[in-house]
């Protein structure tokens, strides 16, 4: 019987205790995509990673073995018959690989003129008093990927005209919002089609997604009051 990942850090969480207590190494048992890992944090970095699997049978023990993976210990279990508990050693990612994954998304505040892009290079925003260019690259394989792709889409709203208090502020790698100063609050959407290309929309009413407060506690009362009716 293969006991859940739940059961599983109940009855590992003494030694666990313990060796926190001695050394300071926290233990972190996680269960995804039917692949079970041991994580060990020091001082708030990860110092260790192993992957779990429990096995019925010793000559199953005995082939791990031979693969590489080493025995931990038995897992008693009082329903059922016990199993043994082998482990792994992961590769931790080094400063290279996490270099190569690309720089994460951040949300931008913009509120000087010119022409600014988001910490992972998704989006480029053009803006002076009277244009507004929203572009977004395209050609992402992960969520906080970096584009593999060179293509863009770009999108600029009509009679644009920036006044005092104006701001774009990109939320994710699909949301923009565009405010002019006034009354006129913008919202881009691009929703990405794999690699292939997107579709955009422009929304100044019935927005589809409920407006930020990075960009509520900006607006004026009139925008405020318009934004509140409206949706």
């Amino acid at each position: 019987m293969i006991l859940p990942p739940q059961k599983l850090w109940r009855m590992l969480t003494f030694g666990a205790l313990l060796l926190a207590g001695c050394h300071g190494t926290f233990h972190t048992i996680e269960s995804k995509d039917g692949r079970m890992t041991l994580t060990d944090q020091r001082g708030g970095k990860v110092v260790e990673s192993w992957e779990l699997k429990q096995v019925l049978s010793a000559e199953e023990k005995i082939r791990l073995r031979r693969e590489g993976w080493e025995f931990e210990g038995v897992v008693h279990n009082l329903s059922g018959p016990d199993t043994f508990l082998m482990k792994r050693k992961m590769k931790l990612p080094t400063p290279a690989t996490t270099a190569a994954l690309g720089p994460v998304f951040h949300p931008l505040l913009i509120t000087t003129f010119g022409t600014n892009a988001s910490s992972d290079g998704t989006w480029r925003i053009g803006t002076s008093e009277t244009a507004l260019n929203l572009s977004r690259l395209g050609g992402f394989g992960a969520v906080d990927g970096p584009p593999v792709s060179s293509w863009s889409s770009t999108i600029s709203p009509g009679e644009w005209k920036a006044q005092a208090g104006w701001f774009v502020f990109i939320e994710s790698q699909s949301n923009v919002w565009a405010y002019d100063g006034d009354s006129r609050l913008v919202l881009n959407v691009e929703t990405m089609n794999g690699n292939s290309g997107s579709s955009g929309a422009i929304y100044e009413n019935g927005y589809p997604c409920a407006v930020p407060d990075e960009v509520l506690s900006r607006l004026s009362e009139r925008a405020k009051k318009k934004v509140t009716t409206i949706n």
